[in-house]
């Protein structure tokens, strides 16, 4: 088994702005033990029963991170990007299945400064997709989540802050396999801290 991975970060900011950039990738090849009594384990732990069957997975990334002060308080932005492929294989089963998977997350919010306290509200969006070909075909899945939050804190005395916020989650999923389905949700969360 191997895995290798690179990842970095580049950060820049001045008075008013920030901006990061973070990247990575990792490639893993792995092979897949089969079944194994405990004596075998015991005897030869890194061995296996099957031989050929055998896996590779590709993942990488890469985001984005921007603040600015903004005339009634401060705007930030987050933007990420995922993608991850692996490619499995097992002869001994005449059998192999590949996937690949990408997310799209956006989250733009903005933090309102007053006398005491502060307000935040933001969005947060998220877009994944799915595919995964094997033995049956191909089977497709896709998923969007888009929340709306807001969120006060209150500070009336030195070292005591007062908290509340709402989150409204709008929830969409979709797939194919075993039969081609989609379905809708809503759900919402409170908070009330000290």
């Amino acid at each position: 088994d191997r895995e290798d991975k690179l990842e970095g970060v580049v950060r820049w900011h001045d008075a008013d702005a920030s901006a990061t950039l973070r990247f990575g990738s990792s490639r893993q090849k792995m092979r897949f033990p089969g079944a194994r009594s405990t004596v075998q384990i015991a005897s030869d732990p890194a061995g296996s029963a099957t031989q050929n069957d055998h896996g590779l997975t590709d993942a990488w990334n890469v985001g984005v991170s921007v603040t600015r002060s903004a005339g009634i308080g401060e705007f930030a932005i987050d933007i990420d990007y995922r993608n991850k492929k692996a490619d499995n294989k097992f002869p001994a089963l005449f059998a192999a299945n590949a996937t690949d998977s990408d997310t799209v997350t956006v989250s733009p919010r903005l933090r309102i400064p007053h006398q005491n306290g502060s307000l935040l509200v933001g969005i947060d969006s998220t877009r994944w997709t799915y595919s995964n070909i094997d033995l049956f075909g191909l089977a497709n899945a896709n998923q969007t989540i888009d929340a709306l939050y807001a969120q006060e804190t209150w500070t009336p005395l030195p070292g005591t802050d007062i908290s509340a916020g709402i989150r409204t989650s709008f929830y969409k999923d979709s797939f194919s396999r075993p039969a081609v389905a989609s379905r809708r949700d809503t759900l919402n969360a409170f908070e009330l801290s000290l």
